[in-house]
């Protein structure tokens, strides 16, 4: 799938001039891309399209921003408190983001909505057994 050049990439996180962490950084760069194409809820031939024939600038950099922040922070926890840049990555991917989503399809990597789970319905009463109160609690 590969929208964003691998050379490109190691240069953003100033490793282009050793290759002891290219598989990890190639990993990265893969999850990245996935992770900014399902935020749009599109496939990347939509976008593409969007981008006259190219994947679109402001998605490849969103994509470099976040591989890169995860190349840096490894952890979940940090000694130090991080701060987020401002509404950046989000105003890279929203003006591409699809409003209304389609139906989820098979192929995870291509599935716009693979991270969205339907709602269930609110019927206003529970089916779960242990939400029920027990006798002789309120509402007996």
């Amino acid at each position: 799938m590969a929208v964003v050049d691998f050379s490109l990439f190691k240069a953003h996180v100033k490793a282009d001039d050793f290759a002891d962490d290219d598989v990890y950084l190639q990993h990265l760069l893969k999850t990245a891309e996935k992770h900014v194409i399902r935020a749009t809820r599109r496939t990347v031939a939509e976008l593409t399209q969007m981008g006259d024939g190219e994947f679109p600038a402001e998605l490849q950099h969103a994509i470099l921003m976040i591989g890169a922040h995860w190349y840096n922070q490894r952890e979940s926890d940090a000694a130090v408190q991080m701060y987020q840049v401002p509404d950046s990555l989000s105003a890279l991917i929203k003006p591409f983001r699809k409003l209304v989503a389609d139906k989820p399809t098979d192929d995870p990597v291509e599935d716009p909505t693979g991270d969205l789970v339907e709602e269930p319905e609110q019927t206003g009463q529970t089916t779960d057994p242990t939400d029920e109160p027990e006798p002789g609690e309120a509402g007996e």
